[in-house]
């Protein structure tokens, strides 16, 4: 993670629930700063107490209602949450970046298109979820919109194509490395503007 300004609107974080599944969440609040770092502080509060719960759309509704009810004046909280258990994947989104998938064995990268509205936002929203698997090798990339976002000193936008191509060109490496790899990328396109938005990576390789 990046941070645009000293208090970062991004959020990720790992939990593993009762039945041994592993819990990803990647998150990013209206705007940045002190409002925006409420907000992840009430989500996460939320989100601890949801662990327990088996379907991942119902976190989300969950979610989004309680937040609703704390009463946010225009603030909302995007968040992806993905579940892995052993080598299968479960996820769902309220509008984040679509996850993304290498798969090793054809060297493409798969888009998971998940479209939803922020939580806190419109009540009793239709979520979308979706399952997978994954193979040896198979790497999951999942990032708040602040990458994809970025501007040159063109005003030109990195834009999600080329996400998807900078992704698979170094999705063999390690986990760190990939992330490194997309922050030089990052830098060398925006060319030394400072960030106007928060940069948050979350990496996940199986063995």
């Amino acid at each position: 993670m990046q941070t645009a300004s000293e208090v970062g609107g991004d959020y990720y974080d790992f939990k593993f629930a009762p039945d041994g599944s592993f819990l990803v969440f990647v998150g990013d609040a209206t705007g940045h700063g002190m409002q925006a770092g409420t907000m992840i502080a009430a989500t996460k509060s939320v989100l601890n107490s949801l662990v327990k719960e088996q379907e991942l759309v119902a976190i989300l509704r969950q979610t989004s209602f309680a937040l609703k009810e704390m009463g946010f004046q225009k603030m909302y909280m995007a968040l992806t949450v993905v579940r892995f258990s052993q080598n299968n994947i479960e996820m769902a989104s309220a509008g984040m970046p679509f996850p993304l998938v290498y798969r090793a064995a054809t060297r493409t990268v798969e888009q998971f298109e998940l479209k939803g509205m922020p939580l806190g936002s419109v009540p009793d929203f239709p979520f979308q979820n979706a399952k997978s698997t994954l193979a040896k090798d198979d790497t999951m990339l999942l990032m708040s919109d602040g990458f994809p976002e970025l501007f040159n000193n063109k005003k030109e936008i990195l834009g999600y194509h080329n996400v998807n191509t900078y992704f698979r060109e170094v999705a063999d490496q390690p986990p760190v490395e990939i992330v490194q790899s997309l922050i030089k990328t990052g830098e060398a396109w925006s060319q030394g503007q400072p960030l106007n938005d928060d940069l948050t990576f979350v990496v996940v390789k199986q063995k």
